[in-house]
């Protein structure tokens, strides 16, 4: 399904840009037989085909932005829902207290791992994406 609308949206966003080319080279034509050159040509025909294309092709503008948009639903979707299940697989690694991840105590201050191990503090990274775990486990809120 989502192939599908990757290919749908990718459909709709190279015909639009088609239909805007396209329309910009009419303009260029056009201003290019009443004689207009130069820089003058180029933005002139840069504002009238911009004016043109929002009348004209509005149905592939709408096209597209409900192709992107439902393609972005679908991924944003897909992303709660392995955050969700980082999340059940967080709960089922420690879910009342037990060790912490990477070594980290618990919060009743049993030791994840023997207090000898050489491995127990790596370094500032580990000790700080523990210190955020930590403060979000205790604050119940949804992880970011």
């Amino acid at each position: 399904m989502t192939e599908d609308l990757r290919r749908r949206a990718i459909r709709a966003v190279l015909w639009y840009t088609a239909a805007r080319l396209g329309v910009f080279v009419v303009a260029l034509g056009l201003l290019w037989l009443v004689r207009v050159r130069g820089v003058l040509l180029v933005v002139l025909a840069l504002l009238l085909s911009g004016l043109a294309s929002f009348a004209l092709l509005r149905r592939q503008r709408e096209d597209m932005g409900s192709a992107l948009g439902e393609l972005a639903r679908v991924r944003r979707e897909r992303a709660a829902a392995r955050l969700a299940a980082e999340d059940q697989d967080m709960e089922a690694f420690a879910p009342d207290g037990g060790p912490e991840p990477d070594g980290a105590p618990a919060p009743d201050g049993t030791p994840a791992r023997d207090e000898e191990d050489p491995d127990a503090e790596r370094d500032g990274a580990d000790a700080a994406r523990r210190s955020r775990y930590q403060d979000w486990t205790a604050s119940g809120q949804e992880r970011p």
